[in-house]
């Protein structure tokens, strides 16, 4: 009996990670720029470019949280949805004084946005059953990003980074559907 892969000829394997488990070298760059700013009082005059664009709907005539949600029969979630987008949002404006915070929120939304839209749209789009997007949104979004934030002042857990997903949802970022 053998204790593994039994392979005639050259075994080929492919190891596919998305998202990072530890602090990305920008995550690091942004941190170290916001302890200097926090340390100097270093105030930002105004919202970036890089965040406010996420405050700004895509849709000419945007549809609601709860339309978005009920259109990618999500319906059912509208209600949480709404409190962690909430969440989110109040966690938002206390963290907006430093560019380095701001800049570190746009990161993560912008990494929400192209993950998303890249790894569970098209599943999404199949026809994947609700549990695999569920799994894919928590292995590639949710786990990863609450693993990076950890370790930052802003302390992010599971229910604003889910906050985070369904601002994008609000705002025509993400769709469901």
């Amino acid at each position: 009996m053998a204790g593994g892969d039994i392979v005639g000829g050259h075994k080929v394997t492919t190891n596919l990670n998305i998202g990072s488990p530890s602090p990305t070298g920008a995550l690091r760059r942004l941190l170290e720029k916001l302890q200097h700013e926090q340390a100097t009082d270093t105030r930002a005059r105004k919202i970036i470019d890089e965040l406010k664009r996420f405050d700004e709907p895509q849709d000419p005539v945007p549809l609601g949280l709860q339309q978005k949600l009920a259109d990618g029969k999500r319906d059912d979630l509208v209600e949480f949805a709404t409190k962690t987008k909430e969440q989110f949002v109040k966690k938002l404006a206390q963290n907006t004084f430093f560019e380095s915070a701001q800049e570190i929120h746009a990161l993560f939304l912008s990494r929400i946005y192209c993950i998303f839209n890249t790894q569970v749209l098209p599943q999404i789009k199949e026809g994947v059953d609700r549990q695999v997007i569920d799994a894919l949104i928590r292995a590639h979004i949710i786990d990863p990003i609450v693993a990076e934030l950890q370790e930052t002042p802003f302390r992010y857990y599971d229910e604003h980074v889910h906050g985070m997903l369904y601002y994008l949802t609000g705002n025509c970022y993400v769709k469901w559907n």
